[in-house]
């Protein structure tokens, strides 16, 4: 499954500011969670939540087991790289 949420980030001077949530569904085989974030163009990565990874200079995800809570994140993007 996949979004595509506009407006999901906040801009604040040259920072973006991207909160994504994961909601767990409480499945009874609860599945493993990925979530790939695609960088706008000309964005760097300032903060990174802990667990995720950069792919490449443009991507960034988290992978891991089910989760049993919901989970936020905030991931911090310099616009001026």
């Amino acid at each position: 499954m996949a979004y595509d949420v506009p407006r999901a980030a906040e801009v604040e001077g040259d920072e973006l500011t991207y909160r994504p949530d994961i909601d767990p569904q409480g499945l009874a085989r609860p599945s493993a969670i990925s979530v790939t974030l695609h960088l706008p163009p000309g964005s760097a990565v300032v903060e990174m939540p802990e667990g995720w990874v950069a792919l490449d200079a443009d991507t960034i995800a988290r992978g891991g087991p089910a989760l049993i809570s919901q989970q936020s994140f905030k991931v911090k993007l310099s616009l001026t790289r």
